[in-house]
């Protein structure tokens, strides 16, 4: 009886433990997949460590600028017609499938899109207010020297 205990309980630890990792990788993004719209405020590139005090600061921000960074979110999203979402998520999904990222990926999306000019003044004014947001908070939780890995120096153009 002690035996059948001990086996029944081992097998409930493994199967504990398995769950806790499951659920565990599943709350990480996937490769290929960028922050949820209104986090993209508070990600940090995978080459710029976090102190335990910086990870700390930087929640602490979410909380501070949390509804800021989700009502620009939501302005980037509806400048979109329900049409343009739906073209943007198929392209987007065929543009992987091709292996396309990152400026490839966006210029591929960008031309299905048929953007106005109205809908592009308005992406590029909130996307200035998204990115100015996001240098005010990594300002607050990254060292300099962090801050330069963040914001590339421009490329010279070639003469």
């Amino acid at each position: 009886m002690q035996r059948l205990t001990t086996w029944v309980l081992t097998g409930m630890l493994v199967l504990g433990v398995g769950v806790l990792n499951a659920a565990d990788e599943s709350a990480k993004p996937k490769k290929g997949q960028g922050p949820k719209p209104g986090e993209q405020v508070f990600a940090v590139p995978d080459t710029i460590e976090l102190s335990a005090e910086q990870k700390e600061k930087l929640e602490g921000l979410k909380k501070e600028y949390g509804e800021k960074a989700a009502g620009l979110a939501k302005q980037m999203n509806e400048i979109l017609t329900a049409e343009q979402k739906a073209t943007r998520k198929e392209v987007t999904a065929k543009a992987k499938e091709e292996g396309k990222k990152g400026k490839e990926l966006r210029e591929t999306v960008d031309a299905a899109l048929n953007l106005t000019a109205e809908q592009k003044e308005k992406q590029a004014k909130v996307q200035k207010e998204i990115t100015a947001l996001k240098l005010e908070v990594m300002g607050k939780v990254l060292t300099p020297e962090q801050l330069k890995k963040l914001t590339p120096t421009p490329k010279k153009k070639a003469k």
